[in-house]
């Protein structure tokens, strides 16, 4: 990512990282994590998707328990399907219901952030999906009031341009805005370039999204990525995604007009598409 972006992040204890399942959260996340290591920030990083991305994202293996990648660098990934059948289990010997798919990883989470803080870290990055989110908030919003200090905690949202991810993302600002839980910073992850072939449909379709996500988000930082010719893997390549915006300029042409035309090829904000191969 950016330096501002790094820099506005400098103070904030707690990051979420939050968005619909396929946005490209989990990648982003990790990527954020390895931009701050490189820093010399000490990260925990703690995934809870049902998809179990982070360990595949990360070429490392995870499990529940915190495991230290690099020097400053902790990482765990919550198996939720796990978690629900252990979940069921107790249900069947307690009788106790549960009211919501979002709240069987956070159990797990109250232990994990307790366990991040005794490591000292810089900076917890939470890799959540909505629904566990908000019940993280509702559950904790009146727990730990050291923990949800304004000033140390941030969510940035990661979307694609589409008409279900605008949607999802209001309702999803509007539940941080009733914690008061800062959230200023968007992530739109998988823009087509502008290019007369079978996706210059898609991508006029991505622009009209786009232009309706700035009228709805006033005041917004918006930081655009290209759609990636091949999945990110390993550290190396998620790095690269936050210090170059990936790879090669040429391949990103922003539009004449619209939400890009105050951007220039090459600035920080317009990430072009990845590279085959080349340096």
């Amino acid at each position: 990512m950016m330096n501002g972006f790094l820099e506005s992040l400098n103070k904030k204890k707690l990051i979420f990282i939050f968005g619909t399942g396929g946005a490209g959260k989990t990648t982003h996340a990790a990527s954020l994590a390895l931009q701050l290591v490189a820093l010399g920030k000490k990260v925990f990083l703690l995934s809870a998707n049902e998809e179990g991305s982070l360990s595949e994202i990360l070429q490392r293996s995870l499990s529940s328990r915190p495991k230290e990648l690099q020097e400053g660098f902790w990482a765990t990934e919550i198996d939720t399907r796990s978690s629900i059948l252990a979940f069921l289990r107790n249900i069947e010997i307690t009788g106790h219901s549960v009211a919501s798919s979002g709240l069987h990883p956070l159990p797990l989470l109250e232990d994990y952030l307790l366990q991040a803080k005794n490591l000292s870290v810089d900076h917890i990055i939470l890799d959540l999906n909505d629904m566990a989110m908000i019940q993280f908030f509702s559950r904790f919003a009146a727990v730990d009031k050291g923990l949800f200090n304004s000033i140390q905690i941030q969510a940035i949202g990661v979307m694609t341009a589409t008409q279900l991810s605008l949607v999802s993302m209001r309702h999803m600002l509007q539940i941080l805005k009733n914690y008061n839980v800062a959230c200023d910073q968007l992530i739109i992850n998988k823009l087509m370039p502008f290019k007369q072939d079978e996706w210059a449909e898609y991508a006029r379709r991505q622009q009209s999204v786009l232009s309706l996500l700035e009228d709805d988000f006033e005041g917004f930082i918006y930081y655009y990525v290209g759609f990636l010719s091949s999945d990110l893997r390993g550290s190396e390549a998620l790095l690269a995604l936050g210090e170059k915006g990936v790879l090669r300029e040429a391949t990103w042409t922003p539009p004449s007009a619209g939400i890009f035309a105050r951007h220039q090829m090459g600035c920080p904000c317009c990430m072009p598409l990845l590279d085959d191969g080349e340096d």
